[in-house]
């Protein structure tokens, strides 16, 4: 039985809340990893202590990070998120078009925008796109750190492991990450996920999500959604 909070990722542990599932042409089911901790091992941490800021910040300016794109928090009742662009930032394929918009709600005066998200093209095709939402004292801290790691950790192993694969490893590997910089906040604190990877001349499509943050595809020539992941909760029978 899975143990933690009842909600999202506190960070919860992913093994309990993690579904992962690739396809090509039509997005049919190739895998769901569940218990993924007991097949899969996360990459060990590095030995020595790293600034986990700038470890994100070298990494989205390295040649293998065509553009990226993520978020900011703003405190301002319904004020859009800061947006920081590194390479060609929100670069598209030819013929495609995107809108990236977080805004502030209105909880109470000066408390930031919890929800985080990312844009990231890599030069092997992948787009990998990531939405947190975040809850707690921290929350805000924790999603925009999860909004980066996680394609971090994918552009690092996707080659190597397969896409799949380093799809669930990038959010275990996020997991430990948070463990060890983020020690205490993540402890009080957390966010929910839900990634979408997608190759851009094949076609394929991997989603991975935890918590209640929903991919939702649809046909804009119909208006039809096509596929859309089911949320996490505490109260469900597949959770218990």
């Amino acid at each position: 039985a899975a143990s933690g909070p009842p909600a999202g990722l506190r960070w919860q542990p992913p093994p309990a809340r993690l579904t992962a599932r690739g396809a090509v042409a039509g997005l049919e089911a190739r895998a769901d990893p569940l218990g993924a901790r007991r097949r899969f091992a996360a990459p060990p941490l590095p030995t020595r202590r790293v600034n986990i800021a700038d470890r994100l910040d070298n990494w989205a300016r390295a040649p293998p990070v065509l553009g990226h794109v993520h978020s900011r928090p703003s405190s301002e009742p319904y004020e859009f998120s800061e947006v920081r662009e590194f390479g060609e930032g929100l670069q598209m394929p030819d013929g495609w078009a995107t809108k990236l918009v977080s805004a502030t709600g209105l909880k109470s005066v000066e408390t930031p925008n919890q929800d985080s998200f990312s844009y990231t093209l890599l030069d092997s095709g992948w787009i990998v796109c990531v939405v947190c939402d975040g809850h707690g004292e921290f929350g805000n801290i924790i999603s925009e750190r999860v909004a980066r790691l996680v394609p971090l950790h994918f552009s690092e192993s996707h080659e190597k492991l397969g896409a799949e694969e380093a799809l669930t490893q990038s959010f275990l590997a996020t997991q430990s990450d948070l463990e060890e910089s983020l020690a205490k906040a993540q402890k009080l604190s957390g966010t929910t996920a839900a990634a979408l990877c997608f190759h851009i001349e094949s076609g394929r499509a991997l989603v991975a999500f935890a918590g209640d943050t929903r991919v939702v595809l649809g046909d804009m020539s119909s208006g039809e959604v096509v596929y859309c992941t089911h949320e996490h909760k505490p109260h469900d029978e597949g959770e218990a």
